[in-house]
C-alpha cells in the first residue's frame, strides 16, 4: 500500500513519476502487469514518496525542536514561579490597571 497520489500532496518530481506509472497502468494488460511490466517505476515512485516523507519528518523534527526551545525560554523566565502563581500576578496587573482608569 502506498501514500495516497494526489498532485497537490507531491513534488513536481514525484507527480512526474506517479504520472508515468499511472499511464503504464493504463496501457498496459493485467497480465503483463502481474509478470512486472510497471515495477520498475513503481519503486521509483515509493522511493520518491519516501523521500518527500523523510524531508517533512526531519522539518517537522526541527521546528518541534524550535518549539521545544522557545518553550523552555518562557520557562526559564517565570524564575521559578508556577502557572497558579503567573496567573494570578497578571490578574492584579489587570485589576490596578482597571481601578486607575
Amino acid at each position: 500500500m502506498h501514500v495516497p497520489l494526489d498532485e497537490h500532496l507531491h513534488t513536481d518530481e514525484c507527480n512526474k513519476i506517479i504520472k508515468e506509472l499511472q499511464r503504464c497502468h493504463d496501457e498496459m494488460s493485467l497480465f503483463r502487469q502481474f509478470f512486472g511490466a510497471c515495477n520498475k517505476l513503481d519503486w521509483e515512485m515509493r522511493a520518491c514518496t519516501k523521500k518527500e516523507r523523510l524531508a517533512r519528518t526531519a522539518e517537522n523534527l526541527n521546528s518541534s525542536k524550535d518549539r521545544t526551545a522557545r518553550m523552555q525560554k518562557k520557562m526559564a523566565d517565570l524564575d521559578g514561579k508556577n502557572w497558579r502563581d503567573v496567573l494570578k500576578e497578571r490578574e492584579e496587573k489587570m485589576n490596578k490597571e482597571s481601578a486607575s482608569n
